[in-house]
């Protein structure tokens, strides 16, 4: 029969379990808000890489969109009027503004402008949450 100090102290005290460490709770709670925190990290990174992905691809369709119905509906060919033969478009100004508005491609342009829009909102939410995203983590020292 082998004598261990540690099982007489346990059948000393009267209990089979030992007791916990005292700051057994503020470590489970510790490494809790770690895995929170890890997680939390996953999902922005996962919704901000999708987000960027879209609306980068959006943009970049919406700017081919908008640059080729320009060339169609013959936009730029007015405005170029404008510049060559100023003294007409001034003396019939309000026919020469209802063509341009005619030619405008308003389509292209709205799908344009909601792209760089929902674009500058990932960078605005980016901008934000950068200190989030980027903090390193709390170095621990277990004793």
């Amino acid at each position: 029969m082998v004598n261990n100090t540690k099982n007489n102290k346990i059948f000393a005290s009267g209990s089979l379990f030992p007791e916990p460490p005292e700051d057994l709770l503020a470590k489970i709670m510790k490494r809790i808000k770690e895995k929170q925190r890890k997680l939390a990290l996953k999902k922005v990174l996962i919704v901000f890489s999708l987000g960027t992905v879209a609306s980068t691809g959006g943009f970049i369709y919406a700017l081919k969109a908008i640059r080729i119905n320009f060339y169609e509906s013959g936009f730029l060919h007015f405005l170029s009027l404008a510049f060559s033969d100023s003294e007409i478009v001034l003396l019939y100004w309000e026919n020469f503004v209802l063509s341009l508005l005619e030619s405008l491609p308003v389509m292209s342009l709205i799908l344009f402008l909601v792209s760089l829009f929902v674009l500058m909102e990932i960078m605005k939410f980016l901008a934000k949450n950068i200190k989030f995203i980027s903090k390193p983590p709390e170095l621990t020292i277990n004793v």
